[in-house]
């Protein structure tokens, strides 16, 4: 990310950066390689490996969506706690939290079921949000 704050290495390219020719990986082999051939995986966090692969700007987005979602489920918590649906949003919270932090150490977000997952959760908070205004406007009754 110091090299290329902002545009980043480019989408899906920090696999091919991190091995020779590219000086991304230099001090890995000022001794010796394990083999010729010898290409290093990604082993970077959600966070990292966007900043890497598209700077700055596109983490700082990357982020905001993230933090919208979530902020829109703690939000959710306290507008549903004394309703039925209480608990849809408390999950959510809980799911979210531990996929945000579990980003941190390994790059889950980037793995296909996960994302799906996350994406019908994001959809699970907007139509408790559409609710929760038909609820305010009179449309709706929440049994409590």
């Amino acid at each position: 990310m110091k090299d290329k704050p902002f545009a980043g290495v480019g989408l899906n390219n920090w696999g091919i950066k991190i091995n020779p020719p590219y000086p991304y990986c230099e001090y890995r082999y000022e001794n010796k390689r394990i083999a010729k051939d010898f290409k290093e995986g990604i082993v970077e966090t959600s966070y990292l490996l966007v900043g890497a692969e598209c700077g700055f700007p596109a983490l700082a987005a990357f982020l905001a969506w993230l933090g919208y979602y979530y902020v829109a489920a703690c939000k959710l918590v306290k507008k549903l706690r004394r309703t039925e649906l209480f608990y849809i949003p408390v999950g959510i919270v809980g799911g979210l939290s531990a996929v945000y932090l579990q980003s941190t150490l390994e790059w889950v977000m980037k793995q296909q079921v996960n994302f799906i997952q996350m994406m019908m959760l994001f959809a699970a908070l907007s139509i408790l949000f559409k609710y929760c205004q038909k609820f305010a406007s009179g449309e709706v009754e929440v049994s409590a």
